[in-house]
């Protein structure tokens, strides 16, 4: 009986370790929420192109972060690129690696092709599209769910040269949270 417990001890702690030890396991460390229109967040471009929403996470499922809006435009396909961007500082850049998620509301969110650009490492960026139309008030995982070292912001614009997408995409600028 004592060599099976034996054995059983073991086995369980080899599992342990290996998960321990695995590079898909993370912890957590922290989580920042940055608010649209909030402290680090910055808006640019023309401002008769802005709509704002109440609702989205800080307007509903957040209630205890403010303001309780966010903003959206309407998606750029002109040849001259992007019109109107936002910002989300990272408040605390953490000295570890970090995943970042974009909150998706229910409404005025149809544009196929978001472009997200995440800032990190003090000198380096990476940019990828987001479908915004599949989420429905929920996070949605930024840049593939990659992780990126000493993250400091993550940058939105309402268009991207050389893409064809529909003048009636709406694209929604919520809350971006930081996970590290």
């Amino acid at each position: 009986m004592k060599l099976k417990y034996l054995k059983l001890t073991a086995t369980l702690s080899l599992i342990a370790l290996a998960l321990a030890a695995s590079p898909t396991r993370a912890a957590v460390i922290g989580v920042q929420v940055m608010a649209s229109d909030g402290l680090y967040f910055t808006a640019a471009g023309p401002g008769q192109y802005w709509r704002w929403e109440s609702g989205g996470y800080c307007g509903g499922l957040g209630p205890w972060c403010r303001p309780a809006t966010y903003r959206w435009t309407y998606d750029n396909n002109t040849t001259y690129g992007s019109v109107n961007s936002a910002v989300w500082r990272v408040p605390t850049v953490q000295q570890v690696f970090s995943r970042a998620y974009a909150f998706i509301p229910r409404r005025n969110a149809t544009c196929r092709t978001a472009f997200y650009t995440i800032s990190y490492a003090g000198v380096s960026g990476y940019e990828q599209p987001l479908d915004q139309l599949v989420y429905y008030d929920q996070w949605a995982g930024l840049f593939s769910g990659k992780s990126f070292y000493l993250a400091s912001q993550v940058r939105l614009v309402d268009g991207q040269f050389g893409w064809n997408t529909s003048t009636l995409e709406k694209i929604a600028f919520d809350e971006i949270k930081i996970e590290s």
